[in-house]
């Protein structure tokens, strides 16, 4: 078995680490005599020398990996906390990272995992069984916030066995148990993080992990500053150090990758795709995504009584143009959803399509007495594709049909998630855009965070939708030890969840990101994410 990190081989050759940045992963706190290291001071066209420098378009919100709601915070906290299962590889199987290898007992109601040996966080803790366990207590522990515990609610404990072994006890059967373990909110901590300075059990601010980077600075709205973690126990990465800056606008992010004083950028303006491909200081990454766009429709809040009736639902969705939108708003860059499961998932089975029918979606409305109503619809600015001029576009839609818009509003990420994963019956919108891309590629996450005990606020569900059968078949799903006999399971689900039509099934999101030339080694993955573990500054551009 290849046991490199991550399931893959690094670059060799790596850079040594600078007398300031040795300063920098000591003491944590950014000095004069950095100078421009981190950004900012580069002439423009020069490269950024030992930084890694990558604009995103949102604030993760967060350092806490518990706290994580976005695969972007997830791409920058994978540098900095592993996990004991991962996923995060070019071909997306599930392979061990600090575990070495695991064992299910005959119902998946138990897993036995041997730890890595010779692993130290990067404050010199050894890393032990007793961080597993600490990690995971924190996963189910209700006095910490973690919006994406579906799954881990299942843990029932942890039992250590020795230094390098635990079992991990589940109340129910999950034969996806040890694919979940590689979801970025379950990065393993060192338990004496709750220690330092700004952090505590419920909230931690500095995480300490076994990564190759350390974080340094947290500036919030700004950026995420990560040094080279000099314990790290496996290959050295080829930058001593990365800059995260968060630039919600599209077209700012794209003018700083072209000026040269950014390497990477993450979802850049759709509409230059073709420019930016004939750029030859730049390299475009494209490829089939995992994140599929969906409209959660409020059906508890007290704005919309319509919206409980089924045929309201189905008609909002026959009112949406997926590929007009697709091909004018994300300039190709998108498929239409045929189901609540992306393609590239595993087990995700095709179960329909809405098409475009506004005159269907009429007939539909009047049957069900729902012609004219209003509801209120919002988006996220700068955290998926062109997502809030998306949304416009979706409320010009619905206004065809006759249907009254409120907004779209929309604001930054970190508010925007805090505020729709409220109390359902306390939310201020009937219908919010949010992405559902699973931290690993299997069709059972997405399911799991809409069953019923998900309704937000402990949850991803906050269109507060309740059906029994489809709970019922997630939860077979989860149970069955037959690979067929879990894709029929969770096939019957999602045939549920499209047909009673909780969400508004939009599009699924191609992953899309440019880098300069000068930059070796990447690769952007289904899940958006781009992968850096080879990462390394070529020589001459080619």
């Amino acid at each position: 078995m290849d046991n490199s990190p991550r399931g893959v081989s690094r670059l060799t050759g790596r850079t040594p680490l600078s007398r300031c940045m040795a300063l920098l992963a000591a003491t944590a706190v950014l000095t004069s005599g950095c100078g421009g290291m981190f950004g900012g001071d580069s002439p423009a066209g020069q490269s950024g020398g030992d930084v890694l420098r990558v604009a995103i378009g949102s604030d993760p919100g967060t350092v806490d990996p518990a706290q994580l709601t976005s695969a972007t915070g997830g791409n920058i906290l994978w540098e900095v906390t592993q996990t004991l299962t991962t996923s995060y590889t070019p071909d997306g199987r599930v392979r061990p990272l600090l575990a070495e290898s695991w064992q299910a007992n005959e119902d998946s109601t138990a897993f036995t995992f041997k730890l890595r040996t010779g692993v130290s966080f990067s404050d010199g803790t050894p890393f032990t069984a007793e961080a597993v366990k600490f990690t995971m207590d924190r996963l189910t522990d209700e006095s910490v916030k973690v919006p994406y515990r579906s799954g881990f609610a299942n843990l029932k404990s942890t039992e250590i066995v020795n230094d390098h072994e635990v079992v991990f006890h589940l109340a129910k059967p999950n034969s996806s148990f040890p694919g979940m373990l590689g979801r970025y909110i379950a990065g393993i901590l060192s338990p004496t993080s709750v220690k330092l300075p700004g952090n505590s059990y419920e909230n931690i601010a500095t995480p300490i992990g076994t990564g190759p980077y350390t974080v340094t600075e947290y500036r919030r709205a700004s950026k995420i500053l990560l040094a080279r973690n000099e314990r790290y126990w496996g290959d050295k990465p080829g930058f001593p150090a990365m800059e995260w800056q968060i630039v919600p606008e599209a077209s700012s992010r794209e003018a700083l990758i072209k000026a040269g004083n950014v390497d990477v950028v993450v979802a850049p303006p759709p509409s230059d795709l073709a420019s930016l491909k004939a750029d030859r200081n730049l390299q475009v990454l494209t490829g089939e995504g995992t994140n599929l766009i969906y409209g959660g429709i409020n059906m508890v809040g007290a704005n919309q009584k319509a919206l409980k009736d089924v045929r309201v639902r189905q008609a909002l969705n026959l009112a949406i143009d997926r590929q007009g939108i697709i091909d004018n708003v994300l300039f190709g860059l998108g498929d239409p959803a045929r189901s609540p499961a992306p393609p590239a998932l595993a087990n995700a089975c095709e179960t329909g399509d809405y098409g475009y029918d506004p005159a269907r979606a009429k007939a539909l409305l009047k049957e069900a007495g729902a012609e004219g109503i209003t509801v209120k619809l919002t988006a996220p600015t700068g955290r998926y594709m062109q997502d809030f001029k998306a949304a416009q576009a979706i409320a010009g839609n619905l206004t065809q049909v006759g249907v009254k818009v409120e907004g779209p509003t929309t604001s930054d990420w970190s508010t925007y998630i805090k505020d729709v994963l409220v109390d359902v019956r306390k939310a201020g919108f009937d219908i919010g855009i949010l992405g559902a891309a699973p931290p690993y590629p299997d069709a059972s996450e997405t399911l799991a965070q809409t069953t019923s005990d998900q309704i937000a606020p402990n949850g991803l569900n906050f269109a507060g939708w309740v059906n029994k059968e489809f709970d019922a078949a997630v939860a077979k799903g989860r149970a069955a030890a037959d690979p067929a006999k879990q894709a029929a399971a969770y096939c019957e689900a999602e045939k549920l969840l499209w047909n009673d039509a909780p969400w508004l099934f939009l599009w699924t999101e191609r992953t899309f990101a440019v880098a300069r030339a000068d930059v070796g080694g990447l690769s952007i993955l289904p899940t958006g994410v781009i992968y850096l573990d080879g990462a390394a500054r070529r020589q001459s551009t080619p």
